[in-house]
């Protein structure tokens, strides 16, 4: 008798994670990284013991800087990302996210999602590391603007148009914002353009076959 409620539990229990695994492959990758950012900033403002301003301290230790490159804490080419100096800085942030990433995930796909938005975060911290080292980044946004800039790529299908998008955030970002701002949205149009190539390529074989 405890054989076969034994047996009878066993195929409940795989439908049961088979169900689970379906519904995370279901959930957008917006919100996994929405969830990244805001897991993050409590747990800054946990070490900070404040919930309104992270600690400058928290900031230089989990931001990109020459001093924390120096020291070996190559990690914080990741944790920068999902770092924020303050409740409005991830507010802003956020917000800006859940209008973009769900428009782009939802024509560009997870996949490209991804890409875009650690290679445009990824590359803006190592080249503000090499401009700037005596600095401290953090913040999502060169990530986001990476997003953003492969959005208007897809939403109006024109390099132009994502040129001209790029040399309006020229010429309205303050000097530090524009820097991460500029180049995230810079390696998110060029990202999404290659992207959306390697793409036609493989469905030209396709229709080839």
């Amino acid at each position: 008798m405890n054989a076969t409620k034994q047996v009878n539990e066993e195929p409940t229990t795989r439908s049961w994670i088979s169900t689970f695994i379906v519904w995370l492959k279901r959930v957008p990758i917006t919100f996994w990284i929405f969830f990244l950012n805001l897991l993050m900033y409590c747990y800054t403002a946990i070490l900070s013991q404040n919930f309104y301003i992270i600690d400058i301290g928290v900031q230089e230790f989990f931001g990109v800087s020459g001093e924390s490159f120096n020291a070996g804490r190559f990690f914080v080419f990741i944790t920068a990302m999902f770092v924020h100096q303050d409740l409005l800085h991830l507010g802003l942030n956020l917000f800006s996210l859940a209008v973009i990433g769900f428009v782009f995930e939802t024509r560009g796909g997870r996949t490209n999602f991804l890409i875009i938005y650690f290679l445009a975060g990824l590359t803006t911290n190592a080249l503000s590391l090499i401009l700037f080292p005596q600095w401290t980044f953090v913040g999502s946004s060169a990530a986001i603007f990476g997003i953003a800039g492969a959005t208007i790529m897809r939403l109006l299908q024109s390099v132009i148009f994502g040129a001209l998008f790029i040399l309006a955030l020229f010429a309205m970002a303050p000097p530090m914002s524009f820097l991460s701002h500029g180049i995230g949205a810079i390696v998110g149009v060029v990202t999404d353009y290659f992207l959306r190539k390697r793409t036609d390529k493989n469905n030209q074989k396709t229709r080839n076959r």
